[in-house]
């Protein structure tokens, strides 16, 4: 495949967030521990904390990663945008060198955090601020290893976030409505729990 140079934008935030040569790669296992030791390792508990139904919201979680994973490798296949690691050679990325817009990582970390910063907010309104703002923080902290791993670019991982926001909204509303429209008895005490698709 062609190399297309990155846009000044890219390249100005690759300069000033990427880690050195040595270090690249624990960014790039801080980012795997993010995804899948938090936000998916996470997916089974979270709902039994929400008031609703407990199998209920977990179908509504892995709804939200199914959707998000397929969309994110449909426009990867698509778009083939060839990882930055790749580009400047820093790193062999193999047959995945051409996966990087946009970044599965943050979608699905965006999309699983906003899923379950909603489901929370419903059992504690009183701490909806403090919800988001863990959700999105270490959503935000997988994006950022992303880049400095030299995995992606800044507009990857925007672009990444925009869509995981999106579909987890437009899931977790549609479905939550859905299921408690059947007279779905909300649960006291439950636990949230979710799963996530690696999209790298």
């Amino acid at each position: 495949l062609e190399q297309i140079e990155p846009n000044k934008f890219d390249q100005y935030f690759r300069d000033q967030l990427r880690w050195s040569d040595s270090k690249m790669n624990g960014a790039k296992k801080t980012s795997d521990i993010l995804l899948y030791g938090i936000f998916v390792g996470t997916l089974p508990i979270m709902p039994l904390f929400s008031n609703d139904d407990y199998m209920s919201m977990l179908i509504t979680n892995i709804e939200v990663m199914s959707l998000n994973g397929t969309l994110t490798n449909l426009v990867k296949n698509i778009v083939q945008r060839q990882r930055p690691a790749s580009y400047y050679k820093t790193r062999d990325e193999g047959e995945d060198a051409y996966r990087s817009f946009f970044s599965g990582h943050s979608s699905a970390t965006f999309s699983i955090g906003t899923s379950t910063a909603i489901m929370l907010s419903r059992k504690f309104p009183e701490k909806k601020v403090n919800i988001w703002t863990v959700c999105m923080g270490l959503a935000t902290a997988t994006a950022y290893f992303r880049v400095a791993a030299d995995k992606h670019y800044m507009t990857d991982v925007l672009t990444g976030a925009l869509v995981g926001i999106t579909v987890g909204r437009i899931v977790q509303n549609k479905r939550s409505n859905q299921y408690l429209s059947f007279g779905v008895a909300p649960r006291q005490e439950g636990i949230q729990f979710g799963l996530s698709i690696n999209l790298n």
